[in-house]
């Protein structure tokens, strides 16, 4: 009876990834020619031209524990800054850091992350408190690749406003809510990426906020902070795990000049085949957690225990593939023959335009380097030849022998 048990245990993922539908959230940044000021209100001309995001849910995407104060907020850009207001309703304001840099979601928090190229590495995060404590950092990589926080990088030029709608720290009386105002200039998002900054009309950026909230408690007439453990966290685009440096999950914001469509930005092909390379990239773990190295090829159902999207929706990225593996790297790449998407072991992925080329060797006796493996080139799904004797195995993207029914 104990083997049959521990048959039926499922062994622990190497790195924990998100468990739910791939279906983040999108908003629409209007540009505007009048810049409001900041001064923790909405009351602007500006912000009127803003539509209010959809409310914070809970960071797993959990239905049932939908949270109990409503979190939403709006956003703007011009040539100068990039522009945040948000509204937290809240009947207990309360707040005890006020020096930057503090961990600031020890307090009651608001924060922000901003991957402006999309790559998972080099993202900045902001936290705020109802005093406008600042906590911003740098971070050249997830915390599960290895990354670390650098507190030394400041956001130069922020602009911050702070608005209560009642009083802050004080038990006695039921508040209403605090809202925070944010002027972040591109200048310091310019160095998160080499992308244009500002941004231009269509560009998408990957980027998610999250609210921390302790359990109230007071202790002698006055708020008491709680253990780290008993709080919620508030999320705009659901996680599906709780933690929010799995940028892969984060929204998308597409950036609109002066004409504005209706309706939020609908997910494209390239978002879908962007989250089939992270699927990859949590197999390859996995694998190598088993196995002890990374796969250079891949096997039947690869995908069954990860959020694989459907394959019609990113089927026109199946042109071209291509799999490098050492026992430490891997490198997959899959191109619909005008750009191509690539993945490493560290999570982060590259763009390029123009189709995968052709691997030149200058000495077949030498092993492939990763670099080398970046300009590898896959055939057609349809002529795939897995066995032709390169290191680089190619196969179909999607990782089926067949595709399931309906994606024939």
């Amino acid at each position: 009876m104990l083997l049959l048990v521990v048959a039926m245990v499922k062994p622990a993922a190497a790195v924990e990834h998100p468990d739910i539908e791939f279906a983040p959230r999108t908003y629409q940044c209007v540009k505007v020619f009048a810049a409001p000021k900041i001064d923790g209100l909405s009351e602007d001309t500006a912000w009127q031209s803003a539509a209010w995001s959809d409310y914070f849910v809970d960071i797993n995407g959990d239905a049932e524990l939908e949270p109990s104060l409503g979190t939403r907020f709006k956003m703007l850009w011009d040539d100068s800054y990039l522009y945040v207001y948000a509204e937290l309703a809240e009947p207990h304001i309360q707040a005890s850091l006020t020096e930057r840099d503090s961990v600031i979601y020890r307090d009651n928090d608001f924060e922000l992350f901003i991957d402006p190229d999309s790559d998972n590495h080099l993202y900045a995060e902001l936290e705020v408190n109802a005093l406008g404590t600042v906590w911003d950092l740098l971070l050249d990589r997830p915390y599960r690749d290895g990354g670390e926080g650098i507190d030394g990088w400041d956001i130069h030029g922020l602009q911050l406003a702070i608005s209560l709608d009642g009083t802050v720290n004080d038990p006695s009386d039921t508040d209403d809510g605090w809202s925070v105002e944010l002027a972040i200039p591109w200048d310091s998002l310019a160095e998160l990426t080499a992308s244009p900054t500002p941004p231009l009309p269509g560009d998408r950026w990957r980027v998610n906020f999250s609210r921390v909230q302790h359990a109230v408690r007071v202790d002698d007439g006055r708020y008491a902070g709680s253990s780290d453990d008993d709080h919620d966290n508030w999320v705009w685009s659901p996680q599906g795990i709780v933690a929010m440096h799995c940028p892969e999950m984060w929204g998308i914001v597409q950036f609109a000049g002066g004409i504005v469509v209706p309706g939020l930005p609908e997910l494209n092909s390239e978002d879908y085949a962007r989250q089939a390379l992270m699927c990859m990239y949590y197999w390859q773990h996995d694998y190598r957690e088993e196995h002890g190295e990374f796969a250079a090829a891949k096997v039947e159902r690869w995908y069954r225990d990860y959020p694989l999207p459907e394959v019609d929706n990113f089927r026109d990225w199946l042109v071209q593939d291509a799999i490098w593996a050492s026992p430490s790297q891997f490198r997959f790449s899959m191109s619909n023959g005008a750009a191509t998407l690539s993945i490493d072991e560290t999570g982060r992925i590259s763009r390029f335009d123009g189709p995968l080329s052709e691997l030149q060797y200058e000495d077949e006796s030498e092993e492939e380097t990763p670099a080398e493996a970046d300009a590898e080139v896959g055939p057609p799904a349809e002529e795939s030849t897995a066995d032709d004797g390169d290191d680089a195995v190619r196969s179909s993207t999607d990782g089926r022998d067949t595709p399931p029914e309906g994606q024939s």
